[in-house]
């Protein structure tokens, strides 16, 4: 069972990661971000979840990552999130599953502020097994469905209904 980890990857990131509890109380990073760090992988987003999120935090997250303003997505009656020109984001509609706890979405570039009504449940309900890996207050997490999907090589995926499925 390989369990090796890019751990320095993962340290060099942390300056960021620890700064973002201090602009956002209770936040957790979670998902791809984590699991592509730690894989060595190239990273494609950030996923930040939080409980509340005020205008002022979102700017001084913003330059503190040095990316442009995030783009506020409101969730429309068809339940799918857009933007104020009316795009809609990919990830969360009403059909992907993911918006069932997601109050508010904000899209920075490539970066992500989930504001949902419980962030344990939220994470609970993730997908698959190797996105189940979190950074907050209590460092860093890896769960045993995403330690176990790395020593085996084998995602797992739960659909709407709950049920799994493999490769």
């Amino acid at each position: 069972m390989n369990q090796t980890f890019n751990y320095g990857a993962f340290e060099a990131a942390r300056p960021l990661m620890d700064r973002i509890p201090e602009i956002l109380p209770g936040a957790i990073i979670a998902g791809g971000y984590l699991r592509d760090e730690l894989l060595g992988r190239e990273v494609k987003d950030m996923d930040i979840f939080v409980e509340s999120v005020t205008p002022e935090q979102l700017a001084t997250l913003a330059a503190a990552m040095g990316i442009p303003p995030f783009r506020e997505y409101a969730l429309g009656e068809d339940g799918d999130f857009t933007d104020t020109d009316g795009q809609m984001d990919p990830e969360y509609t009403r059909d992907s599953g993911r918006v069932s706890r997601v109050e508010e979405l904000f899209k920075g570039d490539g970066e992500d502020v989930i504001v949902t009504n419980s962030i344990e449940d939220h994470f609970r309900e993730f997908p698959d097994n190797i996105s189940k890996v979190y950074y907050g207050k209590y460092g860093l997490v890896l769960t045993p469905e995403f330690i176990g999907g790395h020593a085996t090589k084998r995602i797992v995926y739960r659909d709407a209904a709950g049920g799994a499925g493999g490769r």
